[in-house]
């Protein structure tokens, strides 16, 4: 299927297609993608965005915030980047936009957002994670990583059910 969105063509790929080939793809020490974020990187990439990296986010760690990188390092050359940064813009952040508009009493780091890493000429480096990286105390990392997860969790939902993936 393909879907036309703000002025851009998103073809819309089998998630259960996508599923297969993401449960064998580890990272350099042969772990896995997080159980946690796993359907949303399906989500995501069944929706033509091509995610790179990824964590859950840690209860151990003084940062504790989930989060999903995207890279292009194809062509390298400016003009490709910055078709790929319209892309992303133009159609995932429209969808955040969209998603935030009937959720008002979410508190500020619990926000998504997309944040432009790195765009050098070697590769193209955008994020999506909460507002900040959220340092907390021990005590209150449990209760946080949950509700970012739950967030990052329920944008990838929205896009499920808007781009109709009966995921």
């Amino acid at each position: 299927m393909i879907y036309s969105n703000y002025k851009t063509m998103i073809e819309i790929k089998n998630p259960h297609e996508v599923e297969k080939t993401f449960k064998n793809v580890g990272d350099k020490l042969g772990l896995g993608i997080d159980k946690d974020i796993f359907r949303s990187i399906v989500i995501l990439n069944s929706l033509g965005y091509k995610t790179s990296q990824s964590c859950e986010g840690h209860v151990d760690r003084y940062t504790t915030s989930p989060w999903i990188d995207f890279t292009w390092d194809e062509k390298k050359t400016k003009e490709y980047f910055g078709e790929s940064l319209n892309f992303l813009y133009q159609n995932l952040f429209q969808d955040l936009k969209e998603f935030y508009k009937d959720r008002k009493k979410i508190p500020y780091d619990q926000n998504i957002s997309l944040v432009l890493m790195d765009n050098s000429m070697e590769y193209l480096w955008v994020r999506l994670c909460q507002n900040q990286n959220s340092k907390c105390f021990k005590g209150k990392r449990t209760e946080k990583l949950k509700k970012y997860l739950k967030e990052i969790n329920d944008f990838c939902e929205f896009l499920n059910k808007k781009y109709q993936l009966n995921y």
